[in-house]
């Protein structure tokens, strides 16, 4: 019996979002190479905001590596899903979002997050792509990776 290590199939290949404060602005993750991986996720902390802050958060795609002129997956190819509209958030709460390779029409994937309404709230996100083409994936980890421990069998 074949076992996939955990570093064989995912990769936290994007600089992800750590604590950033909202307040009529916006935050991203860089880019994920959807060529490189089946399927990617975004999971992220939504911390207490002020009261009547409005994020929504998006599962973008753009061609350009360095993350420019991206769009949303929703908007371009139909798909429901990738998007997510949080409102009035004052505690702490989590969100994931995930899509397919198969649903991008364009090469890299990224997630942004915009609050809109001058009330300001903390987000932070960490991109997973899973399922990689090429083995170890691992090896398309981003730079801020410390270390991956994986447990083995004795």
């Amino acid at each position: 019996m074949y076992t996939e290590l955990i570093k064989e199939r995912d990769a936290l290949p994007a600089l992800n979002v750590y604590a950033a404060t909202l307040n009529n602005s916006s935050a991203n993750t860089t880019v994920v190479d959807m060529s490189l991986f089946n399927r990617v996720n975004f999971f992220g902390l939504v911390s207490g905001g002020v009261a009547g802050n409005n994020l929504s958060i998006n599962i973008q795609q753009t061609n350009n590596a360095n993350g420019s002129s991206p769009t949303n997956l929703s908007l371009v190819t139909g798909i429901t899903g990738t998007s997510l509209a949080i409102a009035n958030q004052t505690s702490c709460g989590s969100f994931s979002l995930e899509a397919s390779a198969t649903q991008f029409t364009a090469r890299y994937a990224l997630c942004n997050m915009t609050e809109t309404s001058s009330k300001a709230v903390t987000v932070s996100c960490l991109a997973v792509a899973t399922e990689a083409r090429y083995k170890p994936a691992n090896t398309n980890d981003n730079s801020t990776v410390i270390s991956r421990v994986f447990a083995a069998n004795s």
